[in-house]
């Protein structure tokens, strides 16, 4: 539609971070292997970038591990006196 060839999604994230609430879910997701990328169908009939709908979209061979549920922190944060109780260490 644009005229590209399909090429990389590279993606930055600002201000991410860890509240000290989140600690136990960080590490169950370290412990997780990746599973292949699922498939993005986009319905190539359409010709005008304005004329997309939801349905247009799909979604194919996604299979996502369990969510990992935590408490909301309204504030908070990283504390360095709770560091020595965290660590990225993988097993």
């Amino acid at each position: 539609m644009c005229g590209y060839k399909v090429g990389e999604f590279v993606h930055f994230l600002g201000d991410t971070h860890i509240y000290g609430n989140h600690y136990e879910q960080v590490k169950e997701q370290m412990k997780r292997k990746p599973r292949p990328f699922p498939t993005m169908k986009i319905n190539p009939a359409r010709k005008n970038l304005d004329d997309f709908v939801f349905e247009d979209f799909t979604i194919e061979n996604y299979d996502p591990h369990p969510p990992i549920k935590g408490e909301i922190t309204a504030v908070g944060g990283f504390h360095e006196k709770d560091r020595k109780d965290f660590t990225m260490k993988k097993k």
